[in-house]
């Protein structure tokens, strides 16, 4: 599995960030670290189904073979 994680409270930045990596590598997964901002929380409520999230404890880790980190320092 190929995985996208940015840091947490996620911005618009870091959303779009994921979406580019999404883009080029159709089958990673995004990863939610924690909370996002609460502008991008009410983004996603309104288009769930086009940008899905999940959270990482959800994600078994001996699966991931490729880790993408985006809009960090």
């Amino acid at each position: 599995m190929k995985l996208v994680v940015t840091h947490s409270y996620a911005d618009f930045d870091a959303l779009a960030s994921q979406i580019a990596i999404n883009r080029l590598f159709p089958d990673v997964v995004r990863a939610r670290i924690g909370k996002v901002s609460p502008p991008v929380r009410d983004f996603l409520a309104m288009h769930k189904d086009h940008f899905e999230l999940t959270p990482i404890q959800e994600i078994n880790l001996d699966t991931v073979s490729r880790v993408f980190f985006v809009d960090v320092r």
